[in-house]
């Protein structure tokens, strides 16, 4: 049987049936005839597979468990999708047997001991120490919403202006799936900053509400009735394009002007453009400057020696008063010997 060595990234939360929202492996196979990249992760009642290929998202798959998802897949069946996961490996069910003492539920957040053993181990040393965290749980829970928004929740904890790294965001996330919440946000984060948790019983029907409500745009930074100033400069800027020619001076001209600001997936997003076309207007901006025209090519203008000046010039170069023949030094492609002008300057 192939060996196939598995990294895993974060063994996220432990629940009664082992794993839970937060573990992520990976692993480098043969897919189609081409390398990729495995990426999996295991999130609420759903895991997943992303397949990268050349550092871009080819195929994704996603199954109620480890086992479901990979059937999907169609490939490497001699292993269970728990081993591919890594799950099955000694060293990860050790980990997440340590980590069930680190975990609880919303019937048990009045036990401050149970939970700040779990803050000690998730957010202690990845938070200010002077942030009062126990007040998040218990306003939550004297609050008659399951519902809250994390980032502006947290904001009410911290002083004005505090900024959040990327770590403490998921130290915080991570003491959420500890203490029982489930991440109902029905967008990705590059869409929005909001980010809603539960602590409901019934998960489910809450994050369809939440769904409900942003497909209807209100949870949208701007309402879908308002003026969007965004969505109409990429629409704008879209048209643009569409109207002028492929070619240095049309497509790649004009979108070279926003090329380096923006990552390639979002400019492939909504501009519908390719990764070549992205590449050309990026070097086009740094040659001929963002939005500008390709600069004319210099005409070259050929004019024919006349015969008596070549005559003169094969006459001066076979005079011995003009050029000296080098002794040892011959052209490679006629063989004669290579000829060096001789010093014509007099002394002073």
């Amino acid at each position: 049987m192939q060996k196939i060595n598995i990294t895993i990234h974060s063994i996220g939360a432990s629940t009664n049936k082992g794993v839970g929202s937060g573990f992520a492996s990976s692993f480098i196979y043969t897919r189609s005839k081409e390398r990729a990249l495995f990426f999996q992760t295991v999130n609420e009642n759903e895991s997943s597979i992303y397949i990268y290929k050349e550092n871009q998202l080819s195929e994704e798959f996603h199954g109620s468990d480890p086992n479901s998802v990979w059937k999907k897949m169609g490939m490497l069946k001699e292993w269970l999708g728990e081993t591919l996961f890594g799950l099955d490996n000694s060293n990860v069910k050790k980990k997440l047997e340590q980590l069930k003492k680190f975990v609880c539920f919303y019937n048990e957040w009045h036990d401050y001991s149970k939970m700040e053993q779990i803050f000690r181990y998730h957010l202690q040393k990845r938070t200010c120490s002077q942030v009062d965290w126990y007040l998040l749980f218990r306003e939550w829970k004297e609050n008659n919403c399951p519902i809250i928004e994390l980032h502006s929740q947290l904001a009410s904890l911290y002083p004005n202006g505090y900024i959040f790294s990327e770590r403490e965001m998921r130290a915080w996330r991570a003491i959420l799936r500890a203490t029982g919440c489930i991440n109902i946000t029905p967008f990705d984060k590059e869409e929005s900053e909001y980010e809603f948790w539960t602590q409901s019983s019934d998960p489910e029907s809450d994050k369809a509400m939440i769904n409900m409500l942003y497909q209807n745009g209100f949870l949208q930074t701007i309402p879908s009735n308002m003026f969007n100033a965004t969505e109409v400069f990429w629409e704008s800027f879209e048209h643009s394009l569409s109207l002028n020619k492929r070619g240095a001076n049309g497509k790649q001209r004009i979108l070279s002007i926003i090329a380096d600001k923006f990552l390639y997936k979002e400019l492939q997003t909504r501009l519908h453009v390719s990764s070549h076309t992205i590449h050309n207007a990026k070097i086009h901006g740094r040659i001929f400057g963002h939005g500008c025209p390709v600069a004319p090519k210099p005409l070259m203008r050929k004019k024919i020696m006349p015969q008596e000046h070549e005559d003169q010039f094969e006459w001066f170069m076979s005079s011995k008063e003009n050029v000296n023949l080098s002794s040892y030094k011959v052209d490679a492609k006629t063989g004669l010997p290579l000829k060096y002008l001789s010093d014509q300057k007099e002394a002073l």
